[in-house]
C-alpha cells in the first residue's frame, strides 16, 4: 500500500468551567499542536467559559455541550456523535473524570478511534458525608484507565509513581506541563501598565483556587506574621477565588490585615499581574506542575514553595526556587526573608529558572511527547490487529 500524509483527528474533551491550571495547559497544548504537521485538533467543552473563548479565538473548532441542560446519556450520544464525525485514526483526549468516562466510552465504541488521558494533579479531599460517592466514582474511573483507555499522562514524576501503583506501569507516562515563553512574554508587554500595585512595598503573590488544599490559611499566616514583623514592608495579593473566599475575606478583618492583603478574585490577565509582583509563595499541600510556578519563572519572579507534586522537578531541586520541605508557615516566612537579604543569589535562581523553563518545559516540546504517545498508540493497536505499523496507509514512525 502507498504510503500517505494522512491527518491525525485529535479530540480533546473537558469540562472548561473554571480557567485554572488545568485549563491553561489544555489551551497552551491545544495551540501548539496546531503547529504540528500532520495534525488536526479540536475540542469538546461541558461548559461555555474563558477556555472556549480563547480557544475560539485562535481559530480552533470548540463544540459546547452543556452539562447543565443535558443528562449522563444525552451528553454521552452527543460527545459519541462528534467523534464519529471525524474520520481515523483518531484520539480521544480527556482531561478530567466526567470527560475520562465520556470519551472513553464513545472512543471504544468506534473502530479505529482509542483514548487517553492526562491526570493534572491529585484530587482533592472530600467531605465524610460523600466519601462513598467519591470512592465509588473514583473506583469507576480507575476501571476506565485500566480497561478503556489506552495510556495515563501524569504532568509530574511524583504524580506518576502514584498512578502507577493504581494502574499500572504499562499504563502511565509522564509529560511535564509547558509554556509558550514567547506568546507569555509578548501579552505582558501589551498590557503593561493595566496593573497598578505600589512599587514602595515588597509585593507578594498568592495564585489559585480557594480551596483546602492549596492553603491559602497557611499564606494569611506568613502574611500576618510579616506584616507584625516589618510593618509597612509588604503588600500581599491572592489571586483566585473559591469556596473559601469568605472565610479568607473574615480573617483579614479580624486581624486587620484588610489594608495589607489583597482578595483579587480570578484575572483573566493573571500573567500580567504577576509581573508585577516581587515574589510568589506556593503553599499547597499537594500540587501537580502548576501553571502558574512555569509562568513566574518566565516573568523572572522569584518562587518560594513548597516541595510537593512537581514543584521540586520544576525548580531544579531548590536552583531555581526556594524550596520549602515542612510544613508550617516560620519555615516560608524565613525564606522570605533570606531571599530579601541576598540580592545575587536570588538573581541567580531567577536566571536558572528563566534558563529551565526555556529549555524543558516549552509548549512545542509538550505537544511533541503527547504526539509520540498518539502514535505510540495507534501503532500498537494497529499491530495488534495485524496491519503492522500502517494505519490507512500511513506509516506513523518507528
Amino acid at each position: 500500500m502507498e504510503k500517505t500524509t494522512r491527518v491525525l483527528n485529535i479530540t480533546h474533551l473537558a469540562s472548561g468551567d473554571l480557567w485554572a491550571g488545568a485549563e491553561v495547559q489544555i489551551f497552551n497544548l491545544v495551540k501548539a499542536q496546531m503547529c504540528l504537521e500532520g495534525v488536526q485538533v479540536s475540542v469538546i467543552l461541558l461548559n461555555e467559559g474563558v477556555l472556549s473563548r480563547k480557544l475560539r479565538q485562535i481559530g480552533i473548532e470548540v463544540h459546547v455541550i452543556s452539562e447543565e441542560e443535558k443528562g449522563c446519556f444525552a451528553l454521552f450520544f452527543k460527545v459519541y456523535s462528534l467523534v464519529k464525525a471525524k474520520s481515523p485514526p483518531h484520539i480521544v483526549h480527556t482531561h478530567r473524570r466526567k470527560e475520562n468516562l465520556l470519551g472513553a466510552l464513545a472512543a471504544y465504541s468506534l473502530f479505529r478511534v482509542y483514548s487517553i488521558r492526562t491526570v493534572h494533579g491529585a484530587p482533592e479531599p472530600v467531605e465524610r458525608t460523600v466519601a462513598f460517592t467519591q470512592w465509588l466514582l473514583r473506583t469507576v474511573d480507575g476501571l476506565v484507565a485500566r480497561f478503556l483507555q489506552s495510556t495515563t499522562v501524569a504532568v509530574s514524576q511524583e504524580l506518576g509513581a502514584n498512578l502507577s501503583k493504581l494502574y499500572g506501569r504499562r499504563h502511565v507516562c509522564v509529560v511535564p506541563n509547558g509554556i509558550d515563553v514567547a506568546d507569555l512574554l509578548a501579552t505582558v508587554n501589551l498590557q503593561s501598565g493595566h496593573c497598578a500595585y505600589r512599587k514602595d512595598r515588597t509585593r507578594i503573590a498568592f495564585v489559585g483556587r480557594l480551596v483546602p488544599i492549596k492553603r491559602p490559611d497557611r499564606f494569611l499566616d506568613v502574611a500576618k506574621k510579616l506584616s507584625a514583623r516589618r510593618p509597612g514592608r509588604y503588600e500581599f495579593y491572592i489571586f483566585g477565588d473559591g469556596p473559601l473566599r469568605s472565610e479568607t475575606e473574615n480573617y483579614l478583618k479580624s486581624h486587620h490585615l484588610v489594608e495589607t492583603v489583597h482578595c483579587m478574585g480570578f484575572r483573566e490577565d493573571i500573567a500580567t499581574c504577576l509581573a508585577e509582583m516581587d515574589m510568589l509563595l506556593m503553599v499547597s499541600d499537594h500540587e501537580g506542575l502548576p501553571m502558574t510556578l512555569l509562568e513566574c519563572l518566565a516573568l523572572g519572579v522569584p518562587v518560594i514553595a513548597r516541595g510537593v507534586g512537581g514543584i521540586p522537578q520544576v525548580l531544579g531541586n531548590g536552583d531555581a526556587g526556594r524550596i520549602v520541605e515542612d510544613d508550617g508557615s516560620d519555615s516560608v516566612l524565613q525564606a522570605v526573608l533570606e531571599l530579601e537579604r541576598d540580592p545575587s543569589g536570588k538573581q541567580r535562581m531567577v536566571d536558572e529558572g528563566r534558563r529551565r523553563v526555556m529549555q524543558h518545559f516549552s509548549a512545542s516540546a509538550c505537544a511533541e511527547q503527547y504526539q509520540e504517545i498518539y502514535q505510540g498508540v495507534i501503532r500498537t493497536a494497529g499491530q495488534q490487529s495485524g496491519s503492522g505499523k500502517q494505519v490507512n496507509g500511513t506509516e506513523y514512525g518507528s
